[in-house]
């Protein structure tokens, strides 16, 4: 319980609101982007009654990121955007902070790690299996 009572707990520095986002981003443009987009969707939601647009579900960080099409007002098209969204109240912010994310040096960008290949997955559901028929035979539960 002492998560939920603790200040640290609900500290977020916009900075670091990249760090909670689960990806599969390798390309450092690519991470420089998604750090540039999470932050500032993070400094929107800390804005005293301004909350940040909701993301529509099913779309992850990576939606976000830039693609080979034409140029939007002079920024690359972002996958996954309506029509109309550069007209929007948030859309100059988020081609900003794509900008900024594409500008970025890729020297200071953090190194992230290559998630470990868990080669024992089907073992372990076998595992489980096995374990859950047990404890459904001892317990007369079908």
């Amino acid at each position: 319980m002492e998560v939920l009572t603790s200040p640290k707990t609900y500290d977020f520095h916009p900075e670091r609101a990249w760090e909670r986002l689960k990806t599969r981003v390798r390309k450092p443009k690519e991470l420089a982007v998604l750090m540039e987009i999470a932050a500032w969707r993070e400094q929107e939601a800390q804005e005293p009654r301004r909350p940040a647009q909701p993301r529509p579900q099913g779309r992850r960080g990576r939606d976000m990121l830039p693609t080979h099409r034409p140029a939007w007002n002079g920024s690359p098209i972002l996958r996954s955007l309506p029509k109309g969204f550069d007209r929007s109240k948030w859309g100059a912010d988020v081609v900003a902070a794509v900008q900024r994310g594409l500008a970025r040096d890729p020297s200071t960008l953090p190194k992230i790690e290559k998630p470990r290949n868990n080669s024992n997955g089907a073992a372990v559901v076998e595992l489980l299996k096995v374990l859950l028929r047990m404890t459904s035979e001892r317990h007369a539960v079908a």
